[in-house]
């Protein structure tokens, strides 16, 4: 069991979600803490993935609204990382300390630039956000470092330059250049983004209390 923003997860829950959805027998999840930020890894074996179709370069495809619906939001992994072997002990058990984090710095891929200027701001404001210098029009905001606590500052951030969208919308879109589709930009909508940041702002001051208990 580990915690992920002051909330109790149980690996197995996430590992057997995982096995129904994608088919995959052998995956492994772990909770992470590192630079202020709590986040799943999700490990799997590439080999396995491969025999079922799942790989697409070297990324796992995962019907992620299939694993919404057996998981909530803050169970859901952040990251999906293949390896060639579990790292086991004499016994065959999985040793989870051996199994590290994803190095940050290969995740942002091939830098995309903004084609517009909804593209250009939310790429900013992701940046901001998540604390990087640089975020490319094809960035995903969750593969670059988001969360929950995350995804709410940047809504209410978005919401006071006028670009309107939920949360469902970020899990789905989860790059600029497709946030950027479905935001909402007009004088009535950036009133109506206003409220709608002002009221996320107190709900994560309420997470933020919470995650520090």
């Amino acid at each position: 069991m580990f915690k992920i923003n002051g909330n109790r997860v149980e690996p197995g829950e996430i590992e057997s979600a995982v096995r129904k959805i994608t088919g995959l027998s052998t995956v492994v999840a772990k909770g992470f803490e590192a630079e202020g930020r709590s986040f799943i890894c999700l490990y799997y074996l590439r080999s396995e993935a491969r025999e079922l179709n799942l790989m697409e370069e070297d990324s796992l495809k995962v019907d992620v609204a299939a694993l919404s619906d057996r998981l909530p939001r803050y169970m859901l992994p952040t990251y999906y990382v293949p390896l060639d072997k579990m790292p086991l002990n004499e016994r065959g058990k999985t040793v989870r300390r051996l199994l590290m984090p994803p190095d940050m710095n290969t995740l942002s891929g091939e830098y995309v630039p903004p084609a517009n200027e909804a593209e250009r701001v939310i790429c900013e404001m992701m940046a901001e956000i998540l604390g990087t210098e640089r975020i490319g029009a094809e960035s995903d905001f969750y593969r670059m470092g988001g969360d929950s606590l995350r995804a709410i500052r940047l809504i209410a951030l978005a919401g006071r330059q006028g670009y309107s969208f939920t949360t469902e919308d970020l899990y789905e879109a989860r790059t600029p250049r497709r946030l950027a589709e479905r935001a909402e930009s007009s004088e009535q909508g950036k009133d109506y983004a206003v409220i709608k940041a002002e009221e996320l702002a107190c709900i994560y001051k309420k997470f933020s209390e919470s995650a520090q208990r």
